[in-house]
């Protein structure tokens, strides 16, 4: 839903529903808040980032897929091969997205070629820090 319709809905509500409603989202940020400063949650965050700088080498052709926790795209899915279509180096950076957005200034290293649902070959850039060589598939 757009901002600005929110406001216009939330404008309609009643001040005691609103404050209902308010301190359900401070109740959940707060919820949120303290898993993500557990121990599990910080040694979750190195393990990532760990991964993320991981130095992987790719070639035109050879088939990929996400990094376990490194996938910030809607696709390909998890455990769905793409192919290595061109390597760019230096990489292009996205700089079309505001510095408050995930993709701002993401190094999009790989263009890979994914199946549609059309069964064509699409072609889109992904950061290649993010992926890493697929399992061989059985025939």
């Amino acid at each position: 839903m757009p901002p600005d319709d929110l406001l216009a809905e939330l404008r309609k509500l009643d001040p005691s529903t609103l404050r209902r409603v308010l301190q359900e989202v401070e109740g959940r940020e707060s919820q949120i808040a303290e898993r993500l400063r557990s121990n599990q949650s910080v040694n979750r965050l190195e393990e990532l980032c760990k991964s993320l700088v991981e130095p992987i080498q790719f070639a035109p052709g050879a088939l990929v897929q996400w990094k376990p926790g490194l996938k910030n795209r809607t696709f390909p899915a998890y455990d769905v091969p793409s192919v290595v279509v061109e390597v760019l180096d230096p990489p292009l950076f996205d700089d079309t997205r505001g510095s408050g957005s995930a993709y701002f200034h993401e190094p999009l290293s790989l263009v890979l070629g994914i199946l549609d649902d059309d069964d064509e070959l699409v072609l889109f850039h992904f950061d290649g820090r993010r992926f890493q060589q697929a399992p061989k598939q059985s025939q």
